[in-house]
């Protein structure tokens, strides 16, 4: 999910003074209307409470990053509107906000006291290194597109595509095995 999100919003800033021109300002407001979604999102998310279990906030958070992600890479593609890049990319806010800060609290509820530490330090490992090779490899994805002649912004979010596809599906794998229940 993080991966997805990250490698997208690495470049939202990016593509939008480059294929569109907008000034580094008003193209760095898509950043702050994501983080306030995110921020929205993550509170609905919270006054839900029980009534949505973490796979189930997982895999719609997860859904709403590719939402997001493969609409911005649609949008680029076809040289829609900026505005359009912009409001697309706040689905993938909303699904972080939604999903992400599950993750965290689904472990800790699999996790006993004997293994908690270790199981934390397990998942900020993941979640970073994570998030550094997706950046890492995004670069080279972009590179090696301009190398091309390709749309490297286009070549970013497809590989964006790609990991948020894979987000889909490990959020449904996320649920509690038996002898963890």
């Amino acid at each position: 999910m993080s991966a997805g999100f990250f490698c997208a919003e690495a470049y939202i800033v990016y593509v939008l003074q480059e294929q569109w021109g907008l000034t580094p300002g008003r193209a760095g407001l898509a950043l702050s209307v994501v983080g306030v979604t995110r921020a929205l999102s993550s509170q609905l998310r919270a006054r839900l409470g029980a009534r949505v279990s973490h796979v189930r906030a997982m895999e719609v958070g997860s859904l709403l990053v590719l939402a997001g992600v493969l609409s911005l890479s649609l949008t680029v593609w076809l040289d829609g509107p900026p505005l359009l890049a912009g409001a697309t990319y706040v689905l993938a806010g909303a699904g972080m906000g939604f999903g992400y800060p599950r993750t965290s609290v689904a472990m800790l509820d699999v996790s006993t006291d004997a293994d908690r530490g270790f199981n934390s330090a397990a998942l900020s490992i993941a979640d970073s290194l994570g998030a550094a090779l997706a950046l890492s490899i995004s670069g080279v994805v972009f590179a090696a597109a301009e190398r091309r002649d390709s749309n490297p912004f286009l070549a970013v979010f497809a590989f964006a595509v790609a990991l948020g596809v894979l987000g889909v599906f490990t959020s449904r794998r996320t649920a509690p095995s038996l002898s963890q229940r």
